[in-house]
């Protein structure tokens, strides 16, 4: 990622941050802080194309990029279950990740925990093989336990 004189704004136009520039070399991390209302997730999403409104130039040496957004723990109804997400893998694929096992497969959307779901995300992000992986606050939800699975992997989010 290669990211040159980048402002970012709002839909209405305001600036929410400027002259942004960056590069992430192959296999790097880059791990963005900022204070709430900052532009962080709108960068992230400019990253991937779901957010138009900004200007400078940004280089991406990938078309195959996972990205995942922050979710809430909302109360949303979806009439599925945590295996539904994974259907297309096998199991042997979903517990090589690490981050789900065999009694959390079944629990419905609408039953698991926020940890639950965003590890459910995660897994299907990675079984992907994207090239880049984007994750809007990705330990969001997850327990102390599921953030060591990462550095026992060395996966960087």
């Amino acid at each position: 990622i290669s990211i040159e004189n980048f402002t970012l704004r709002t839909q209405e136009g305001d600036i929410l941050q400027k002259n942004i520039s960056f590069s992430l070399p192959e296999g790097g991390t880059l791990l963005i802080t900022g204070d709430n209302g900052s532009g962080k997730s709108t960068l992230l999403k400019s990253l991937t194309g779901k957010h138009k409104f900004y200007s400078g130039n940004i280089k991406l040496n990938t078309k195959r990029i996972g990205f995942l957004p922050q979710i809430q723990n909302r109360l949303c109804h979806l009439p599925f279950e945590l295996q539904d997400l994974l259907d297309e893998y096998s199991e042997t694929e979903i517990f090589s990740i690490g981050l789900l096992d065999a009694r959390q497969l079944p629990l419905s959307w609408n039953s698991a925990s926020g940890g639950e779901r965003q590890r459910a995300l995660i897994t299907q992000l990675l079984l992907q093989n994207p090239e880049l992986i984007i994750l809007d606050e990705p330990f969001n939800h997850l327990d102390k336990n599921a953030r060591q699975i990462w550095d026992k992997k060395k996966i960087a989010l």
